[in-house]
């Protein structure tokens, strides 16, 4: 299971675009803690050509500060530095950027590099119930609500053929918040499920080569294109 987010690139005039194939360079913005090894950074490596031809692959590595209450041989350790490893697909001839990994270090990654001008993204949302009217519903077969009005419940999942019809889904949206849909789409010959989210991001549930899932990621956006939202 892996998800993929949509960008646009806003300005190719960044130190992104300079990067030649092997280098790496990292962000000036850090974070330096106790210690002579404690300091976070986010660098960016490009890696040359993806599988598919139509996008250059680069890999971010994304550090930040996880807070614990531990102990490390014997000594009482209050956080540890993970590394997250981002994939980012940037189309040679076009302006997309799709950025492979979990949402959060996908966001913290590019507050740092936006930053340090390393790199200027545009940021969208997507109208999921304006997407659901343009497929007619027929391949919704489940959401996700957030922000629930509801007592002791914040977030709910609704799934089933025409659940979009159900009295149910209706209350739900009246109620919160609609920040998923799950759809079914041919992947590899045969009917599979994907969940569109409202952050333009596109979750798979198996794993695919990458050649094809970008060629499927350009597939579904070309229809979400029309519902997305610049929000930055």
């Amino acid at each position: 299971m892996f998800s993929i987010r949509y960008f646009q690139i806003k300005d190719r005039n960044t130190r992104f675009f300079t990067i030649k194939t092997g280098e790496e360079i990292p962000s000036m913005h850090q974070v330096a803690f106790s210690g002579w090894d404690d300091t976070v950074h986010t660098t960016v490596k490009k890696l040359g050509m993806s599988e598919h031809e139509r996008f250059e692959k680069y890999l971010v590595k994304h550090e930040y500060i996880q807070h614990i209450n531990g102990r490390y041989r014997g000594e009482p350790i209050n956080y540890y530095i993970p590394v997250e490893e981002l994939d980012f697909f940037v189309e040679r001839e076009g302006n997309t950027l799709f950025a492979k990994g979990r949402s959060k270090p996908i966001e913290e990654a590019i507050r740092v590099l936006e930053k340090d001008n390393i790199i200027q993204l545009l940021t969208f949302e997507v109208n999921l119930t304006q997407l659901m009217n343009k497929l007619q519903q027929l391949n919704v077969t489940g959401g996700w609500f957030r922000n629930l009005e509801i007592e002791r419940v914040e977030s709910a999942g609704v799934f089933g053929s025409s659940v979009s019809e159900s009295p149910l889904w209706e209350e739900f949206e009246s109620k919160g918040e609609l920040s998923a849909v799950l759809i079914n789409t041919i992947l590899s010959g045969k009917f599979q499920s994907v969940m569109i989210t409202r952050k333009a991001s596109i979750l798979f549930y198996e794993q695919w080569d990458e050649k094809y899932c970008l060629e499927k990621a350009c597939n579904l956006f070309e229809i979400i294109k029309p519902c997305l939202v610049a929000v930055s």
